[in-house]
């Protein structure tokens, strides 16, 4: 993420902090609290402290994200465990549809559960299974993530991927109310904490310019179905993916 040691090393001061300089101000950072405070005491704080900040308008650059299905293999002789992990486009954290692919990921992939719970870790093929979703900033991924004996990754796999292939054909109303309830569970409970809030907020306004009451996310969650589901599915497909794994085995085919 940070560069390679020789890119690191070649690092100059002024170049640093030139960066930090075009970077950091406002245009390009948010302040965000929550809680029982008094706001115009915090703008006063923030003021004080942050007033004098020159404006800065660094240009964000999002071309759109190239995937390209492809496999390789890490061997690591050191390793005892096979890791396997897979990615696939999804909504952005600017695409409304990113509340329905967080509860399609549950339903495939959540810890206890879930399609590749029972497929995978309730059968002991698997040590652990996952299937997520990341929106991010003009692009979000589907990760898939498997932990196995090395003799039994690439069967962990072929399993997984035959979750994925038929989810948008047999999906059930009962399994997405579930996922639905949990998650408004946790969207409720995350808000309720100042913390979380603030987290929330902050991101709500560096990548959409505006924020969501808990009322908006919860409708938003409640209207969601099995036929919308089967739509996101449609628009962004659970495959192929690309595919990497790390470990002690030399001859898995992905």
């Amino acid at each position: 993420v940070l560069g390679s040691a020789d890119s690191i090393k070649r690092l100059q001061r002024d170049a640093m902090a030139g960066y930090f300089t075009e970077r950091n101000g406002p245009g390009n950072m948010v302040l965000s609290v929550a809680g029982q405070l008094d706001f115009d005491h915090i703008v006063e704080v923030a003021d004080a402290h942050m007033g004098h900040w020159p404006t800065v308008r660094a240009r964000r650059q999002q071309p759109a994200p190239l995937h390209r299905p492809k496999t390789e293999v890490m061997v690591d002789a050191k390793l005892n465990r096979q890791y396997t992990m897979g990615m696939v486009a999804a909504p952005s954290a600017q695409d409304e549809r990113r509340f329905a692919a967080r509860v399609l990921s549950d339903v495939i992939g959540e810890d206890e559960g879930s399609r590749l719970y029972w497929a995978l870790v309730d059968n002991a093929i698997a040590e652990d299974a996952d299937f997520g979703c990341q929106p991010q900033d003009g692009c979000g991924a589907y990760y898939l993530s498997l932990t196995t004996d090395p003799d039994r990754a690439a069967e962990a796999l072929e399993i997984a991927k035959a979750e994925l292939a038929r989810v948008g054909h047999d999906l059930e109303d009962a399994e997405v109310e579930r996922a639905r309830n949990k998650i408004a569970s946790g969207v409720v409970l995350h808000g309720e904490q100042p913390l979380g809030r603030m987290r929330a907020l902050g991101g709500q306004w560096l990548y959409n310019g505006k924020c969501r009451s808990l009322d908006e996310d919860l409708a938003t969650l409640d209207a969601i179905t099995t036929d919308s589901l089967r739509q996101l599915i449609e628009e962004f497909p659970l495959g192929p993916m690309t595919l990497v794994t790390l470990g002690p085995a030399e001859n898995i085919q992905l």
